[in-house]
C-alpha cells in the first residue's frame, strides 16, 4: 500500500521538478531590448531569432540568448575640406542619432552584425557611414543645392544614410545638418 504512495510522490516531485527547470529556461524581453536567440531556430534560413518585447524558450546546452539594446546612440560628424559640385572648399557637421531598428529583417541584421559590438563600435560604424554619405553628397551638390535646397539635401542625405545604416540593422532616429561653410 506504500509503494503506489512513493511512486505517485515520486512522479509529482518530478514533475514540480521539470516545470521548474522549464519556466527558468523562458528569457522575457523587455520593451527597450531585442532578445536574440541563436543555436538551432526554427525560423527558416534565419541565423538567429530576434524578438522585441514578449519572451522565447531557450534550450539549454543547444541555444544561447543575449540581448541588443534599442537605447539611441548620438553621434557628431565633422567633414573638413571637401570638394564641392562646383569645386568649392565645403566643411560641414552633422549631428545623428541612430539606434537598432524592430523591424523583423532588420533586427536579423543587426543580430548578424552588431552582437558583440559596442557602444563604441556601433558609433564609429555609423560615423563612417554618416561621413561617407555627406562627402557624396556634397560631391554632386553645388553652391545653389546648398543655399536653395537645404531641406532637400537634409532628405537626401537621411535617405542615403538609412539605407547604409539599414544593411547593419540600424535607422535614423534623428539627423540634423549642423553647420555647413562654403569656402571659394
Amino acid at each position: 500500500m506504500l509503494e503506489p504512495l512513493y511512486l505517485i510522490g515520486l512522479l509529482v516531485a518530478l514533475y514540480i521538478l521539470l516545470m521548474f527547470f522549464l519556466l527558468s529556461r523562458y528569457r522575457r524581453c523587455p520593451a527597450d531590448k531585442i532578445l536574440v536567440v541563436w543555436g538551432p531556430v526554427s525560423e527558416g534560413d534565419a541565423p538567429a531569432k530576434c524578438l522585441n518585447g514578449g519572451g522565447s524558450f531557450v534550450w539549454p546546452f543547444i541555444q544561447k540568448y543575449t540581448y541588443l539594446s534599442l537605447t539611441p546612440i548620438c553621434l557628431n560628424a565633422e567633414l573638413r575640406d571637401a570638394m564641392s559640385g562646383d569645386a568649392m572648399h565645403v566643411n560641414a557637421s552633422a549631428r545623428m542619432s541612430v539606434a537598432i531598428s524592430t523591424d523583423s529583417e532588420l533586427m536579423i541584421n543587426a543580430a548578424q552584425h552588431l552582437l558583440s559590438a559596442s557602444e563604441e563600435r556601433i558609433q564609429s560604424l555609423a560615423q563612417d557611414i554618416l561621413l561617407t554619405q555627406l562627402r557624396r553628397l556634397i560631391a554632386v551638390t553645388g553652391m545653389e543645392g546648398f543655399n536653395s535646397f537645404r531641406n532637400k539635401f537634409l532628405d537626401t542625405l537621411q535617405e542615403n544614410t538609412e539605407t547604409e545604416l539599414n544593411k547593419l540593422g540600424l535607422h535614423i532616429v534623428s539627423i540634423d545638418l549642423t553647420q555647413v561653410n562654403i569656402k571659394r
